[in-house]
């Protein structure tokens, strides 16, 4: 009986995670498309969210570690830093917005691309249905790379072509979460 509460349990937090990815996907989509119609505004403004969001991870993660009683000094260094850049976002968030910003996304795309490649390769080898998976995470790939070639671009280039770059990820994850999702009701 436990075991079946366990696997209930554990179905519909893999559920809300993936809600929150599709609510994240949308939110990008609207950051995007703001980006496109004010750019240089609109870089400021994500590089005050970023900073906020930054502190706050780092702060709700200290404060998580502590009231579970987790002293090891590593479990606070990457909140500590993370509230630090957080600060420095917010700080220094009009000179250096067209160059941090594209930096930070780039790398995550990057990251979720390689991430998503991997992933599609499981599938692959599991049997699954992997193909969709395996072009988006190339897309993806392909988005972190030209969003760091932006850093170069500068100013309203720079808040224009993020904002195209991130309009595009949101839909390819929106595209994916619907393949995902579709592939989890035909499996089970």
């Amino acid at each position: 009986m436990t075991e079946m509460v366990q696997k209930e349990h554990g179905k519909a937090k893999a559920a809300s995670g993936s809600a929150m990815m599709l609510v994240l996907s949308i939110v990008l989509l609207i950051v995007g498309i703001a980006l496109i119609a004010n750019p240089v505004a609109g870089l400021e403004v994500v590089m005050m969210i970023l900073g906020i969001i930054l502190i706050a991870y780092g702060v709700i993660t200290i404060l998580t570690n502590a009231m579970k009683g987790i002293r090891d000094a590593r479990t606070f260094v990457i909140p500590a830093i993370l509230i630090i850049v957080g600060i420095l976002l917010i700080a220094f968030r009009g000179p250096v917005a067209g160059i941090v910003l594209p930096l930070i996304l780039g790398i995550a795309a990057i990251v979720y691309g390689l991430v998503n490649l991997v992933k599609s390769n499981r599938v692959k080898h599991d049997g699954g249905y992997w193909q969709a998976s395996f072009i988006l995470a190339l897309i993806t790939l392909g988005l972190g790379i030209v969003m760091l070639a932006v850093m170069f671009a500068g100013g309203n280039a720079a808040g224009v072509i993020v904002g195209v770059i991130l309009a595009v990820f949101a839909v390819v994850s929106i595209i994916q979460w619907f393949i995902e999702r579709s592939a989890a009701k035909n499996a089970g």
